[in-house]
């Protein structure tokens, strides 16, 4: 039978197999920082999407583009169909 103070020899040694709660494995990023950033992203083309929708359309509405082109095309249509 061991002595109580020799159990004390072993403290900090994980065995083999055995993960510890939080510990990462070589240099991955956990996955709930990479959810993050990844809604982040998301949300962020989401909000560019419905604004350009909005400028769009005040620009049918209107008729003419808020930049100042040419009537009866949008700042979209004059950035996909440049005219030269």
């Amino acid at each position: 039978m061991r002595a109580p103070a020799d159990r004390h020899d072993t403290v900090g040694v994980t065995p083999p197999g055995v993960r510890l709660a939080g510990a990462r494995r070589g240099h991955a990023r956990p996955r709930s920082r990479v959810l993050a950033v990844a809604r982040g992203t998301a949300a962020a083309l989401l909000v560019f999407l419905l604004a350009l929708l909005m400028v769009t359309g005040i620009e049918v509405v209107a008729g003419q583009p808020l930049s100042g082109g040419h009537a009866g095309q949008t700042s979209l249509g004059q950035v996909l169909h440049p005219t030269r």
